[in-house]
């Protein structure tokens, strides 16, 4: 077998799986047997989402100006809450069942573990917004 046909095989094993993987997540989720591993993931990633939301609404509400371009443009096209909610669920929708879902292939524990660091990275953004925050509005001076 070629170097190109063995990459052409992963690749085409990889789109025969992805949807796959994605329906088995969604079920679990439809059906609530995620497994403590699942829950955790789950609950991470609402946290992440609703904590990133609300920590950039308010920092906005209170004179800060948004640092992404595009986020900046949603929030003066539809509104800030609006462009909020929608990218949230949208998140949510992609990233939920990737979490939560089974697998022994390498490849989807590849994806599944891109999917967990997006993750963390959303509380991360928590913690960042809180701190700059703090620090900049109301002059604590944070050392970690």
């Amino acid at each position: 077998m070629t170097e190109g046909a063995k990459v052409e095989s992963v690749r085409w094993r990889a789109t025969r799986q992805i949807p796959a993987f994605y329906r088995d997540g969604l079920s679990r989720l439809r059906s609530g047997e995620l497994g403590l591993r699942g829950w955790i993931w789950f609950g991470v990633l609402t946290v992440g989402l609703v904590g990133d939301e609300t920590t950039t609404g308010y920092m906005v509400r209170h004179g800060f100006r948004e640092g992404n371009p595009v986020a900046a443009a949603g929030f003066g096209s539809i509104g800030f809450w609006a462009f909020a909610a929608g990218t949230s669920l949208l998140v949510l929708a992609l990233a939920a069942p990737i979490a939560v879902a089974r697998t022994t292939e390498r490849e989807m524990h590849i994806l599944q573990w891109a999917v967990y660091l997006g993750i963390l990275g959303k509380c991360l953004a928590v913690v960042n917004n809180v701190a700059l925050f703090e620090h900049l509005w109301r002059g604590i001076h944070l050392s970690f």
